[in-house]
This record gives structure tokens, sequence and C-alpha cells, in this order.
């Protein structure tokens, strides 16, 4: 969650909260306008380009995402008395998605709200999260390795990382027994 979103949040005990929890889906991203889309000619990858920190249009897309996501949705249209509270984090996996809740966040007093609706979203088995030592924000909290090839603009020890996940740590088995 952005600081946006984080200060927006104002719970006490006459609070209502639906709670999400999840990655990207979650979060928002892809749900944006048409005219967005278009702009973008329906292209993933231009919209992977604009999803860069450090492109003119971060701000406005991650905005839209949380404005256009499923949490804010049901809000708007159906738990009009809830207050959306969306813990869905791109790229990362469930145990993240978990900590959100339980550990990351006990500023937003999410215990004493009198009504709570929780939603999981159970992503990909396969990502595995863990503290991330390597900026840090109020975002970036969990640095999450899933089995792939780490790209060559990774410092090398993450490189490492992530292709030591993929080769020594990862398989189906571990996936489900870590689920559970």
């Amino acid at each position: 969650m952005y600081l946006e979103q984080l200060n927006s949040i104002n719970v006490n005990e006459n609070s209502n909260v639906l709670i999400t929890l999840g990655d990207s889906f979650v979060q928002g991203h892809g749900a944006y306008p048409i005219e967005v889309w278009k702009s973008l000619d329906f292209s993933k990858e231009k919209l992977d380009e604009e999803l860069c920190a450090y492109s003119e249009r971060f701000n406005e897309l991650i905005d839209l995402g949380y404005k256009n996501s499923f949490t804010t949705l049901i809000t708007q249209m159906y738990l009009k008395d809830y207050i959306p509270v969306n813990f869905g984090y791109s790229g990362n996996g469930n145990r993240a998605a978990v900590k959100a809740l339980t550990t990351m966040h006990p500023h937003l007093n999410l215990p004493i709200a009198k009504n709570k609706i929780v939603i999981f979203y159970v992503g990909q088995l396969c990502r595995f999260d863990f503290f991330n030592n390597v900026e840090i924000n109020h975002h970036n909290i969990f640095h999450t390795a899933w089995p792939h090839k780490p790209s060559k603009d990774m410092d090398l020890g993450r490189q490492e990382l992530w292709r030591g996940y993929a080769t020594e740590v990862w398989s189906e088995k571990r996936e489900v027994l870590e689920f559970i």
C-alpha cells in the first residue's frame, strides 16, 4: 500500500472495514479506464514501462489502479458503509499478503473496527517473500523471489539468491507445504 492510501484510512470502534489481501490483481494493476489502455495501444509492454517508478505516469496509474480495484468498487457499489483497506501488492506472494494484515500495519487499528470482512486472494504459490533489506519503504516491505532466471540488472547477490531459490529451494512440494 502506498503512503497516500495508508494516510486515507481512519478506523475507529464504529468502523466497518473491507480488507483485501493479495498481489497485483488485488492492488488494481491494469484496472484502468479504456482511454488509458488506448493511450498504451493495449500493450502490456508499454504499461510495464509506464509503471517504472521513475515514469511520468507512475503515480497516475497507481492511483487509477487503487480507485478501480475490486476492493474500492465493492465498497462504492455494495458495502457503502465500509472502509476499503487494500493490501494488494504487485509482485508479492502470499506470505507478504498475510503479514500486511497481521504484522506490518498496526497503526491502522484494524482490530478495533466493529465489523471486518477479509478477502484473501491466493496468488502464485511459487512466490517466496522475505523482508526487504534494500529500498525499504511503505510499499516495498518485502522482496519476493520466484523460480525463473533473474535479470542481469539485479545486484549480483540478488541474482544468486534467485538462482538458488529456483534450483535449490523451490519445488511443488515446498509450495504446497508453505501454503498449508
